[in-house]
């Protein structure tokens, strides 16, 4: 495997490189190379579209009158949630009028020229069509470093195939099982409703009609092997039968968990808290070794 060491000079907000590891075939040219580099998470410059603009402020508005909804409840009792099917209104008119003005500063943005400043060249515009569109590859964060690995399909649909066809792990079924536990969480809701655990709504929301299956996909270990990665799985269970209950688990204990001594909000919570700790105490600590910041490629 040879390693080429690949300079971004294109405009983006990132401050460091993003490693890329091509593991297929297909030959990457500097546009390509370019694209890649600004991340996964890079979002190219688009004219907004009107219609779906006014959805984007609708969803906002929703938002803001779910959390005041909550924000208001004095009760510990857990009879309140939103409800995803009916208009949530709220007594605070500081919504409405922070809505009013947002939408005049769009609309009056979205008329103004000129329009937007495109983040992306034409020749680059063209690589990210090529890389969208290619069958052959699959392109993915790997699971450690946040570099970007490029898959063959075949080689990725492959290590999916192989964990799934361990019987120590995974259980093929004979049936499709949502249907019987959509039926168990409907009773259990049913009797919530009739001891008052549960208001209406609650239990509108707690109840997914048309649940979508829940879909497994992996990430490369490239840290494990870099020639064949073994895949991290994960399943995405958005939309899914549980996915409300989940969310309304979580809403009620939230302030809870937050007042545990162990419990940590995230990394900049853990680093506080060991800010003061005087590592001398424990010795000789080890560490890990990161990926080296550059763009390695497979070549065949």
């Amino acid at each position: 495997m040879g390693q080429k060491k690949y300079k971004n000079h294109g405009k983006t907000s990132q401050a460091t490189e993003i490693s890329i590891f091509n593991l297929s075939k297909k030959t990457l040219d500097h546009n390509h190379l370019s694209v890649l580099q600004k991340g996964l998470k890079f979002i190219p410059v688009a004219k907004p579209k009107k219609f779906e603009m006014a959805i984007d402020l609708y969803k906002l508005q929703r938002t803001l009158y779910s959390n005041e909804v909550r924000k208001e409840e004095t009760s510990t009792n857990v009879h309140v949630f939103p409800s995803r099917n009916k208009d949530i209104h709220t007594p605070n008119p500081s919504i409405k009028t922070f809505m009013q003005i947002l939408r005049h500063e769009v609309n009056s943005m979205m008329s103004a020229q000129p329009f937007h400043r495109d983040n992306l060249s034409k020749d680059e515009h063209i690589a990210l069509r090529d890389l969208m569109k290619d069958p052959i590859i699959i392109i993915q964060p790997a699971d450690k470093g946040g570099a970007v690995v490029i898959q063959t399909y075949e080689d990725y649909k492959n290590e999916i195939t192989r964990q799934l066809n361990d019987e120590s792990t995974y259980l093929k079924l004979t049936f499709d099982p949502v249907s019987k536990f959509q039926k168990k969480i409907e009773k259990l809701i049913e009797e919530g409703l009739s001891h008052r655990y549960l208001d209406e709504n609650t239990a509108k929301f707690l109840f997914v009609k048309h649940p979508k299956h829940p879909v497994k996909y992996n990430l490369p270990k490239i840290h494990k092997n870099l020639e064949h990665p073994p895949g991290r799985p994960i399943v995405s269970a958005k939309e899914g039968l549980i996915e409300p209950i989940a969310q309304f688990i979580d809403y009620n204990i939230n302030k809870s968990i937050r007042k545990l001594p162990t419990c940590l909000r995230d990394t900049q919570h853990f680093i506080d808290k060991i800010r003061n700790i005087d590592l001398t105490d424990f010795g000789n600590i080890g560490y890990s070794k990161p990926l080296h910041n550059n763009t390695s490629e497979r070549r065949h």
